[in-house]
């Protein structure tokens, strides 16, 4: 986690995919008059880690394998069950 006085596109926050090493940065920015709260950080950091979380099933969306992407679909929607259930 970094901080920067800009993150990309003038957000609130980013992250940045190394897909080789498998690894993420996220980077808080400038709220831009939001103020800084607790619940603001929650749900910024929520935002950023669901990009983290779906990025495979982006990835291999892109690829147009149906079968690839039936099996990342399904891989998430696991993981949501065992949060939601």
């Amino acid at each position: 986690i970094e901080r920067i006085n800009k993150a990309a596109k003038s957000a609130m926050a980013s992250v940045e995919m190394d897909e080789s090493a498998r690894l993420a940065t996220l980077r808080l920015g400038d709220f831009a008059g939001t103020p800084i709260t607790s619940e603001s950080l929650s749900l910024t950091a929520l935002h950023e880690v669901l990009h983290v979380f779906l990025y495979d099933l982006i990835q291999t969306a892109r690829s147009n394998d149906d079968a690839k992407i039936e099996a990342e679909e399904h891989r998430v929607i696991n993981v949501l069950e065992k949060l939601l259930g």
